[in-house]
């Protein structure tokens, strides 16, 4: 994850070791999944994908200065039967991450394995 540390060395550390905590358990979560890490001037961005196309991601955190959220690119067409997805856009939704352990919460693993379920294979 160095690629991952020096993007996220300007920013608020707890709100990194939030999102690098999330990023972490993704692997585990789910297995075969590569971590695209894309860093722009306001903001870094770490995709999830089955292959090297972060377009082609499933999910991906969005880290800024002072939080992170996960969001989805098919977020509007998940089931999310808790409400937990925010945003209103037409497809792209997120969740505020608030806990080192965010992953761990059922409705969250579930939307995540989902989304996997929906992306383009490798």
């Amino acid at each position: 994850m160095t690629d991952l540390d020096e993007a996220l060395a300007r920013y608020d550390p707890s709100a990194t070791a939030l999102g690098r905590a999330v990023a972490e358990e993704m692997a585990s979560l789910v297995p075969g999944s590569n971590l695209i890490v894309f860093a722009a001037s306001y903001a870094v961005t770490v995709a999830f994908s089955f292959n090297d196309r972060w377009k082609d991601g499933f999910c991906f955190v969005l880290f800024t200065r002072h939080h992170a959220n996960l969001s989805f690119h098919h977020g509007a067409d998940l089931p999310d039967p808790t409400g937990i997805l925010q945003g209103d856009g037409k497809q792209l939704r997120h969740i505020r991450i608030d806990t080192p352990n965010f992953l761990t919460r059922p409705e969250v693993r579930e939307l995540v394995l989902h989304a996997a379920e929906r992306a383009p294979a490798p």
